[in-house]
């Protein structure tokens, strides 16, 4: 069947960005955790600017910028 390495390639390929999505996900809900234990309610601006960021080192450096800011208003910077 010449369809059958096409096909297990298709299947691959979802596998790898399904990863990924979840990985991003994970990040974003981490960050928002951190913050709402800091801060308290998470703002939707903030929110919202989170769920825009789709690079995971980016979300990984917020994060530790979260635990360390003194203000919502250091992490809201950070992710301007």
């Amino acid at each position: 069947d010449k369809m059958a390495p096409i096909i297990e390639k298709w299947i691959q390929k979802g596998r790898e960005e399904g990863l990924v999505e979840g990985m991003l996900t994970d990040a974003q809900e981490l960050l928002l955790d951190a913050i709402e234990a800091k801060f308290g309610n998470v703002p939707k601006d903030i929110k919202l600017l989170i769920k825009n960021t789709n690079d995971r080192e980016k979300l990984r450096s917020l994060h530790k910028i979260a635990i360390k800011a003194q203000s919502l208003d250091e992490v809201k910077n950070a992710l301007l």
